[in-house]
C-alpha cells in the first residue's frame, strides 16, 4: 500500500522536530512533523530568504515538468527510480529558486527509502505507460535504467527552453553531480541534511552519513 499525501499536520507536536536546512544557499530552520513531513520554515528565516524565490513571473513546473527536465537535462540516463525520487526531491529542496523555477507542492513525506511522493511516483508510472519514459529493468545488471523515449526527449526540449542559458548549465551541472553521488552517496546526502525524512525508512540502518554534502 502506498502512503497519501494529507493537508495540514494534524499530528502532536512532540513528533516534530526542528533542524537546520539550506535553502536556496541559506541555512534556515525548519520544523518537520515526523509523521507527515509537513515543514514549516520559522517566520524569521522565511522572510530572509524571500529575496532568493524564482523572480515575479518565474514559470512553474507541474510534476510531469520537473521529471522531463531531470531526464532530459543530459543524456545520460538516470539509474533506479529511487535515485530520481531522491533527485526531484533535492531539485524541489535546494534548487528550484536558483534556476528560476517555481514548482507545484510534490507532498514528499518520510517513507521506507526516504522522502517519497505520490505524485512523483504515480507521474512516473504514468509517463512510462504513455511512452514517454522508457525503464529497462534488467540492463547494466542494475534493477532499472530509466531514459525518455524519442517523444520524451522531444517534450523534455520544449521544457528547458524555459531556462535560460546560464540557469540550463546550473541544472546540468546538478544533475551530473547527483549521479556521480550514485545510490548510496544521494541517500547519504539526504538521509544526513534532511534526517526527519527518515524516520520511517527500511533501510536508515544502512545508510550511515560520512560527511557533509554539497
Amino acid at each position: 500500500m502506498t502512503p497519501t499525501n494529507k493537508p495540514g499536520c494534524p499530528h502532536p507536536k512532540d513528533r516534530r522536530v526542528i533542524q537546520t536546512q539550506r535553502m536556496r544557499g541559506q541555512e534556515v530552520r525548519v520544523e518537520i512533523c515526523e509523521e507527515c513531513g509537513r515543514e514549516t520554515i520559522h517566520p524569521d528565516d522565511a522572510r530572509r530568504i524571500l529575496s532568493n524565490r524564482a523572480s515575479e513571473g518565474a514559470p512553474t513546473w507541474d510534476v510531469r515538468q520537473v521529471l522531463l527536465a531531470l531526464l532530459g537535462v543530459i543524456s545520460r540516463p538516470i539509474i533506479n527510480r529511487i535515485v530520481l525520487m531522491k533527485e526531484v526531491f533535492l531539485l524541489e529542496k535546494e534548487e528550484a529558486g536558483k534556476i528560476d523555477i517555481n514548482i507545484s507542492p510534490l507532498g514528499f513525506i518520510p517513507y521506507h527509502y526516504g522522502p517519497y511522493s505520490k505524485s512523483v511516483d504515480d507521474a512516473i508510472r504514468e509517463l512510462e505507460r504513455n511512452g514517454i519514459i522508457q525503464i529497462d529493468r534488467e540492463a547494466q545488471g542494475q534493477k532499472e535504467v530509466i531514459t525518455l523515449s524519442e517523444d520524451g526527449k522531444l517534450e523534455a526540449e520544449q521544457v528547458l527552453r524555459m531556462l535560460s542559458a546560464d540557469k540550463l548549465e546550473i541544472l546540468k551541472r546538478k544533475r551530473k553531480g547527483w549521479d556521480h553521488l550514485g545510490y548510496s552517496g544521494i541517500l547519504q546526502k539526504v538521509y544526513a541534511e534532511y534526517p526527519a525524512y527518515r524516520s520511517k525508512s527500511k533501510i536508515a540502518d544502512r545508510v550511515i552519513p560520512t560527511r557533509r554534502w554539497t
